[in-house]
């Protein structure tokens, strides 16, 4: 079993051996998978270094929480039901459960106050990978977390994305450029960005006028790293 490790492409699609032309991919065993792994890109790496903090990202598209979901997908820009498996995605991850009706997030100006990352075996049940117990038959899950802060009270917790990687490759989380392209319209990641001053406008049409169900709960403010 031979891992290699592969940088996502500058498409954001996660590269594999079918695309030799994607990333800077080099060969590697179990034994530099064990010490990528020891390094803190399995378990959770919390970089209190990352370049990545300090990033602002605007809310600049009104996002639409699903019923009974504490997240709304993006991948490939657009809102989507769920995540395909095969490409990048990204999570915009909020403290309270939406109830019966979908709720709208339409304001937030965000800085990158921490980032952490850890390589999945599963990206719902967030089950680490382990050396020993991975085959190439197993897909492998680059997350990245970037965590927000906001001098305004807001409901918005983090920023979760994930880059698949597949036939024994692994590598890195999503580049700002490539989570761009996940997020696309919503939401604006710079290394410093104005307030928006005029009302956002929904570029899909995802739910406007609809307001929080009456049920709405609160979730644990602990989340991933």
């Amino acid at each position: 079993m031979v891992f290699r490790f592969m940088r996502p492409s500058a498409t954001g699609r996660a590269p594999g051996p079918a695309e030799p032309g994607r990333g800077l991919p080099s060969r590697c065993g179990p034994a530099l998978l064990a010490v990528a792994l020891a390094g803190g890109t399995a378990g959770c790496a919390l970089d209190t270094r990352s370049p990545l903090i300090g990033l602002s990202v605007t809310l600049t598209a009104p996002i639409a929480i699903p019923a009974q979901q504490a997240h709304a997908v993006l991948q490939d820009g657009r809102l989507a039901n769920a995540s395909n498996r095969l490409n990048p995605w990204c999570e915009l991850e909020v403290r309270t459960v939406s109830g019966a009706e979908p709720r709208m997030i339409t304001r937030g100006y965000f800085h990158v106050s921490r980032v952490s990352s850890r390589l999945l075996l599963d990206p719902t049940t967030r089950i680490p990978v382990i050396v020993g117990a991975t085959s190439c038959s197993d897909p492998l899950f680059q997350e990245g977390v970037w965590w927000l802060s906001s001098t305004e009270p807001s409901d918005v917790m983090y920023l979760r994305c994930i880059a698949p990687y597949y036939h024994c490759a692994f590598g890195p989380p999503l580049s700002p450029a490539q989570v761009q392209q996940q997020v696309g319209p919503y939401l604006t990641i710079r290394p410093d960005h104005p307030r928006p001053a005029a009302p956002l406008s929904d570029p899909q049409d995802h739910g406007q006028g609809r307001r929080p169900g009456a049920d709405a709960q609160v979730r644990d403010a602990q989340g991933p790293g």
